[in-house]
């Protein structure tokens, strides 16, 4: 039986105890705590939330920095079986986390680099075991020009995804007019799943963030669109900002 927690797109299945969120299932490692935690009412151990029950309860609209979209991001990588591509068409995100690490580095300069800090160890682990198993994953990002400084932080810190084995090419928009594009962010799993990704006006998560979509002519779409995008684009290596 599923349970609506006063109409947020939470539910907890009352007999394996998984949390399901917009269509998702709580990994391994979370249902275990709640398991453990759930029936004492035992904190979770997850940043801003006492009880489970206030998790259970909450409308997560941050879903960027939050344990469950981290464990749903590795579900998602890890159903890929071959390839894995990313498509990045804003000139700025404020995604929560993210949004703090982009204001520390405007503020102070420095950027975290270390792909085993813990800022960046739950992205990496599951991009390096995509890579181990045989995935490839590449990433292609269109930004306008002159740069925002926001993409002049994300070109600094791009040398994370090259560590754990992402390639990353950068276009600028004014050579890709004549390219059919996607009106939003997207990955394509094995060029048969598509996960929309929908902002805010202001960059952060939308309240419904992800759209999956499996119609082939979305797959052969957005396959499409990134291929030409990735076939003008400039390796990160070469890309420069001045």
């Amino acid at each position: 039986m599923l349970v609506d927690w006063h109409g947020a797109p939470e539910t907890l299945d009352q007999d394996t105890r998984e949390i399901v969120v917009q269509g998702w299932k709580a990994g391994a490692a979370l249902r275990e705590r709640m398991s453990a935690a759930l029936a004492l009412d035992r904190e979770p151990g997850i940043p801003g939330v006492r009880t489970w029950s206030a998790f259970l309860r909450t409308r997560w609209k941050h879903c960027g920095g939050c344990a469950m979209q981290q464990i749903d991001w590795a579900e998602f990588i890890g159903k890929a079986r071959s390839t894995a591509v990313h498509l990045e068409m804003r000139d700025a995100y404020g995604v929560a986390g993210e949004a703090e690490e982009f204001a520390a580095w405007q503020a102070t300069g420095p950027i975290d680099l270390d792909p085993d800090s813990e800022s960046w160890r739950g992205g990496a682990t599951i991009v390096r075991d995509a890579t181990a198993r045989g995935v490839q994953v590449r990433r292609a990002r269109i930004v306008s020009e002159p740069v925002t400084a926001y993409t002049r932080w994300l070109h600094q810190s791009t040398i994370v995804n090259l560590a754990v084995g992402e390639r990353v090419r950068w276009l600028p928009g004014s050579r890709a007019s004549d390219i059919s594009l996607p009106g939003n962010d997207f990955w394509v799993l094995d060029d048969r799943l598509v996960q929309f990704h929908h902002f805010s006006g202001d960059g952060d998560w939308a309240q419904e963030p992800f759209e999956h979509r499996k119609e082939p002519f979305v797959v052969k779409k957005c396959t499409g669109a990134f291929e030409q995008v990735w076939a003008r684009a400039t390796p990160h290596e070469d890309y420069k900002i001045g």
